[in-house]
């Protein structure tokens, strides 16, 4: 049978005490003396510890007691990334959003078409008429802003091509395109209801396209020839828009759909579907401009303390912020007289009250640990090593004080207590998908730091003593 024990007001061994319900019975701890000094002078333990709780052993040991505290705080640092990759996430992000913590956020997505799949052999006898022609996106149902606005877009085609060799685009690159509109929109989203956009396109653009297969053009031969022709689009938003939306940026989830009928005395309607290549053929140019807002100061290849920062820390993909910490306090817990080790620490995320009342919260949020500066990353897994943790976020629908993000660095705090310089783990929060892997995330987190006057994220652990 497992064992409890307490200290008496002497500091010596009490007895062993049990209840038929098995629940304990506290006594107030008085410790004195040398043990107790250090441990103030050191962690400040005077105003947030608490007593020290009963522990089950296995063998009876009265000199052995937990320590409850949360003076070993995470260092929060926020940074906002010089660029980032957008090409090959098969993701058309499109739109503008002003964010009261994040100013303005705009975005356009650059696409190349494949040419249609139907042999021109097929298509354009002497009855078939072109119709019209539009370019129809599949939303993935995520946004960015106020879905009750119009979101206002442009398509324009290019002006050079993307290019087939150097494949990797990043958001601050961007590319020619006609200054005039080939087509534009002013459209009312329900994100959670509606599947599909369709824009329509320039019937002149639509009327040459059709042609090229009613004369069996060369141009329409090969995927080369038809590249020549028609580079692609660049879809980007127009003035007065607050919103941005997200689009399947593969083959199954935009294209540009060309009608057309042939009538024989019955009329046939028919299409040509020039359907996006996606991959390293598709990107998007994101800008943000956060003047006049509390991340203003941090600059992009920066990072600031979160204590600058209105004792919060943010994660936002599409501005490029993120939040990494470390536990520069952890290595000091050796140096106490009779500390033996870490037995559990968790960190609980708070986000700010009502910053969320507009921008959804991101739905899991996952650890990685880094000793290289960031370029490879670990994920932190549950205690029992099944899964990797994503936070577990609750709401609290009541006053939404108590919504949260929880963490259990156990296993992490065991093993960087003993770290060198070297060696000592920087953990990044990173929005995770529903599969437990990165995802590039419309949705963004506002949460206090360790300081911050309401909604902190505090970091508590337990720490086994014994008193020689």
């Amino acid at each position: 049978m497992n064992r409890g024990f307490r200290r008496n007001n002497n500091g010596l061994c009490g007895e062993s005490i049990f209840s038929g319900t098995q629940k304990y019975m506290f006594e107030k701890i008085i410790v004195v003396g040398k043990y107790l000094v250090l441990v103030l002078f050191i962690f400040l333990l005077a105003d947030c510890t608490k007593d020290p709780q009963y522990i089950e052993t296995v063998t009876q040991d009265p000199n052995l007691f937990i320590v409850q505290t949360d003076t070993l705080q995470p260092a929060f640092i926020v940074y906002k990334l010089d660029s980032f990759q957008t090409s090959g996430s098969n993701k058309a992000i499109i739109g503008e959003t002003t964010d009261p913590y994040f100013g303005k956020t705009t975005s356009k997505s650059y696409l190349r078409f494949k040419i249609a799949s139907n042999y021109y052999g097929s298509v354009g006898s002497a009855s078939e008429t072109f119709d019209s022609i539009a370019l129809i996106m599949h939303t993935d149902h995520r946004f960015y802003g106020d879905t009750n606005s119009i979101w206002n877009i442009e398509a324009h085609e290019l002006r050079e091509n993307l290019d087939a060799v150097n494949k990797n685009y990043f958001n601050q690159q961007s590319l020619l395109t006609v200054p005039t509109a080939m087509g534009t929109a002013s459209i009312k989203i329900r994100p959670n209801v509606d599947d599909s956009v369709s824009v329509k396109l320039s019937d002149d653009f639509g009327a040459e396209v059709f042609n090229l297969y009613k004369k069996a053009d060369s141009r329409i031969f090969t995927q080369d020839d038809f590249q020549q022709f028609f580079r692609g689009l660049s879809i980007e938003p127009s003035a007065g828009n607050n919103v941005t939306y997200s689009f399947n940026a593969t083959d199954s989830g935009t294209t540009i759909r060309l009608y057309y009928h042939d009538d024989q005395g019955v009329h046939i309607n028919k299409t040509l579907d020039f359907k996006s290549e996606g991959g390293s053929f598709q990107f998007n140019s994101i800008s943000n401009d956060p003047t006049g807002t509390i991340t203003e100061t941090l600059l992009p290849g920066h990072e600031l303390l979160s204590s600058t920062l209105g004792n919060q820390i943010y994660i936002n993909d599409l501005a490029g912020v993120g939040t990494k910490f470390t536990l520069p306090s952890l290595k000091a817990l050796p140096t106490l007289p009779d500390f033996v080790r870490i037995e559990t620490a968790e960190l609980q995320v708070l986000p700010v009250p009502q910053s969320f009342a507009q921008f959804p919260l991101i739905n899991f949020i996952g650890l990685g640990i880094s000793v290289d500066n960031g370029s490879t990353l670990s994920p932190v897994y549950t205690a029992d090593k099944t899964s990797i943790q994503n936070g577990g976020l609750t709401f609290d629908d009541l006053k939404g004080t108590g919504t949260d993000y929880r963490y259990d660095l156990s296993a992490f705090t065991k093993v960087d207590i003993t770290s060198t310089i070297y060696t000592t783990g920087t953990i990044y929060l990173q929005p995770f998908s529903a599969a437990n892997g990165r995802e590039f995330s419309l949705n963004r987190l506002v949460a206090g730091d360790d300081m911050r006057a309401n909604s902190p994220s505090k970091f508590l652990m337990q720490l086994l003593f014994f008193k020689k």
